[in-house]
């Protein structure tokens, strides 16, 4: 394909017979999102692949359902540091210590999960807020087929959680209903404080969020 499509990639899912599908998140989201999978035979995928940005457990949720043969999995990794990384590993005789830049935390099970990346948290009144927690929420939404959450300048909070959102076909939800929506799952300090609709989210090759481009938007006063 010259430039993504999702009719055009379940076409060729189907068509191909793919069994490992490498996705970046945009391109699951898309497929959960689509009202039309039921259109296309996709039971030939026994794995999907995802990595570049973090996937929430909504979004798991979504596509196991949506693609119930498929194994799902995540991984992680610096893309400037992957087969030194591992190399370092397999070599080294000490323990040695890596700052990747993520934030995190190590459960009961000494499981790892990685919460999001330590430069985007936003910081309210000196609580951190980890947008890909808000943004994971968002597009769980089924009025909503895509989000990114940044912060914003609040002269008393320092920084405020707020969200560009683009609302799926058809439609109308307002502001205030997902305002609300988020404010009933979370604590008051990750609460969102502005919404602003737009057509798209602006993404990196990678499937990254450029948030650059977004808070440049807000700097700017918006419209862009």
């Amino acid at each position: 394909m010259q430039k993504f499509e999702i009719g055009k990639l379940l076409e060729l899912v189907e068509r191909c017979k793919v069994t490992i599908a490498p996705f970046v998140p945009p391109i699951v989201l898309a497929i959960a999102k689509s009202p039309d999978l039921h259109r296309y035979d996709l039971s030939s995928i026994r794995m999907v692949m995802s990595g570049a940005a973090p996937m929430g457990k909504e979004l798991e949720d979504a596509v196991r359902t949506k693609l119930p043969n498929a194994k799902l999995g995540q991984g992680y990794g610096m893309t400037e540091a992957g087969p030194v990384l591992s190399m370092c590993l397999a070599f080294a005789k000490e323990p040695f210590e890596i700052k990747s830049g993520d934030i995190g935390y190590i459960d009961d099970d000494d499981e790892l999960f990685i919460v999001d990346r330590l430069k985007e948290l936003i910081k309210y009144k000196g609580f951190q807020v980890a947008p890909a927690e808000l943004e994971a929420m968002l597009i769980a939404h089924p009025n909503i087929s895509d989000a990114a959450v940044v912060p914003m300048k609040d002269e008393a909070a320092g920084e405020i959680p707020v969200a560009f959102v683009v609302r799926s076909n058809g439609s109308k939800i307002s502001e205030e209903d997902i305002k609300q929506y988020i404010s009933k799952q979370v604590v008051f300090y990750k609460r969102i404080g502005r919404v602003f609709f737009t057509d798209k989210i602006p993404m990196a090759p990678s499937g990254k969020i450029l948030r650059k481009d977004l808070r440049a938007r807000l700097a700017a006063g918006l419209p862009n």
